[in-house]
């Protein structure tokens, strides 16, 4: 791991700056990931996760020892950087397989970061253009939410039913939780199945009620993470790796 001194070169804008993360728990499987036939736009655009690669955005370089962690934790070998010349950063990071990839994407696209260094915007396509809501998409509500639930928990949860596009806590104005949470699933057909197959399962310890929801009134239209879909960014090179011991 290397810790945020170790990237002091990042200011330099004509210099890309690589983070090996040192990942060094095994592969994981994928799941179910059948494909649905035709693809239609939006699914084909989903399917760059194969390339095992996110794009990223919409926070600043005081964001890079959080996103060590965030990236680490959640199974990245390789963060790439930019060449930047102002606060904003963008780059990418690189997975092992389809699956870390996925899960990357669902849990940690439009996380607030701390301290207003922004809001993390993810997406597996070039040029960090938004990747949008599924325009069939299939949304779930689950009541009875433990409260040591996390996006990462209730991922692995929901996950064996089909893909996922998001899953969330929603929240009280005070940050509390409501102890329900929603899911929406890259095509309808998988919300039924995570209907049929966990309905009133356990999930840690606690039996959880599933159903069917509606999707957002309003779908806001794709957008690039850092402005208008039209808006693009360079895209991170890859570099040498910057490697040293845990700090």
């Amino acid at each position: 791991m290397v810790s945020y001194a170790d990237l002091s070169s990042i200011k330099q804008p004509d210099a890309p700056v690589a983070v090996d993360l040192n990942d060094p728990m095994p592969d994981t499987a994928p799941a179910n990931t059948r494909p649905l036939e035709p693809l239609d736009d939006w699914h084909s655009s989903w399917n760059q996760m194969h390339s095992k690669v996110l794009y990223f955005g919409g926070v600043t370089e005081d964001a890079l020892p959080e996103l060590q962690k965030l990236f680490k934790a959640s199974r990245g070998i390789r963060l790439n950087v930019d060449p930047h010349s102002s606060e904003q950063i963008t780059g990418n990071v690189e997975f092992r397989n389809v699956y870390d990839t996925e899960k990357a994407m669902v849990v940690l696209n439009n996380r607030v970061l701390q301290n207003n260094t922004g809001t993390l915007k993810m997406t597996p396509l070039l040029n960090n253009v938004d990747l949008g809501l599924p325009p069939s998409g299939g949304y779930v509500s689950i009541k009875h939410i433990p409260e040591a639930a996390t996006e990462s928990t209730l991922y692995d949860f929901l996950r064996p039913s089909g893909p996922l596009y998001s899953c969330s806590f929603p929240t009280h104005p005070n940050g509390q939780r409501k102890g329900i949470a929603h899911a929406c699933f890259t095509d309808q057909q998988y919300a039924q199945i995570a209907l049929e197959q966990l309905n009133f399962a356990e999930y840690l310890g606690n039996n959880v009620h599933i159903q069917i929801s509606r999707p957002p009134r309003r779908q806001s239209k794709p957008t690039t993470s850092g402005g208008s879909r039209k808006n693009s960014v360079k895209t991170a090179s890859k570099a040498p790796s910057v490697s040293e011991s845990e700090p």
